[in-house]
This record gives C-alpha cells, sequence and structure tokens, in this order.
C-alpha cells in the first residue's frame, strides 16, 4: 500500500503532463515542491515536505477549478516517517500573477500519531482515509522564466479518527516552488 500511495504523484504528474500537451489554452498543469509544518496529536508533528501535482481548468477568465494531488512526507523530525496523502477537488480565482485557491479533500494516512493513554504520551502507527480542506495562494513573478514559476503558500487540515491513539484534527502549512505547463 505505501508504494502505490507514494508512486502516485509521479504517475500522476507523468498523465497531467500528458494530458497538458494536448490540453487547450484554457488549461494548465502545475507542478510543485514545498517544505513546512504539521502537528496532530500530543508529540507529532515537525518538518514535512510536499510533492504536487495539479491539473487546472479556467471556468472563466478570472474563475479556475481543478483537482490536486498532495503528498506530505510526515514524522522526519522524529524519525518515524509516514504520510498524507491529499486528493483535492477545489475552485479559485486567478489574475496574471496571481492565483487564489481552496477545496476539499479526501486524505489518506499512514503515519505515527502521538495520545494520551494512562496520563503518558502514547504513539502508534495509523492509517485510515478521513475528510479535509486546504487553501492556497501563488505567485508567479512574469519575468522569472517567462511567468512559469512562482511560489506557493498552502494551508490545510484534516481530521484524523484513529482509534483510541487520537482522534482530532491534523493541521499543517507549508511554502514552496511551483511550476506550471500549459495556459498563463
Amino acid at each position: 500500500m505505501v508504494l502505490v500511495v507514494t508512486m502516485k504523484p509521479i504517475l500522476l504528474a507523468l498523465a497531467l503532463v500528458s494530458l497538458s500537451a494536448c490540453a487547450s489554452a484554457r488549461n494548465e498543469v502545475q507542478l510543485g515542491m514545498a517544505g513546512g509544518l504539521a502537528a496532530a496529536g500530543v508529540v507529532s508533528g515537525g518538518f514535512t515536505p510536499t510533492a504536487s501535482a495539479a491539473y487546472g481548468f479556467r471556468l472563466s477568465d478570472r474563475a479556475t477549478a481543478a483537482i490536486a494531488n498532495y503528498l506530505d512526507i510526515t514524522g522526519l523530525t522524529y524519525g518515524a516517517p509516514g504520510i498524507v496523502d491529499r486528493n483535492v477537488l477545489g475552485i479559485g480565482g486567478r489574475w496574471p500573477s496571481f492565483h487564489i485557491d481552496g477545496g476539499f479533500s479526501a486524505d489518506v494516512f499512514y503515519t505515527i500519531l502521538c495520545g494520551m493513554r494512562d496520563n503518558k504520551p502514547f504513539c502508534n502507527r495509523v492509517t485510515g482515509v478521513s475528510p479535509g480542506a486546504r487553501a492556497s495562494m501563488t505567485y508567479f513573478n512574469g519575468e522569472l522564466f517567462a511567468g512559469r514559476l512562482g511560489v506557493r503558500a498552502t494551508g490545510y487540515g484534516t481530521w484524523v479518527v484513529a482509534g483510541s491513539i487520537y482522534s482530532g484534527p491534523l493541521v499543517g502549512a507549508d511554502v514552496g516552488l511551483v511550476a506550471r505547463i500549459g495556459a498563463k
């Protein structure tokens, strides 16, 4: 399961690039790498690198819709890596150099979470699917790589239910680079 989930963003990116090659001038692909912080439970959290791929559709001159996949590598700070695979359907607004968007997601997690048991921190690997949401802002400099390279800031949250270990929010934020292929 882990190999399939971790390979999904790479496979999605290849599929999106292929779709973009034959897409109209109104669609675009965005590929990104970011780093940030994520937290859930009692002692969970820390640095979280994120890879992303998205395929966007222009609904009008300003409105957009997109499908996206974000893969967060969690637990690197305390030596117990895991993943949160966020699959997002979103809407947003766009201007020549600035995009804002947000959406709801179905998040698959396979990570270490910690809770309290007998008034002591207790950690265990948990898996599951949970609902989530995300919002982001992206800035594309028109002069840098012909407006194809940008900086994105993202905030996200998901509701994790991990039995007796932890039930509650997993929240995070990251900042990173994004490249767009297709429409500008």
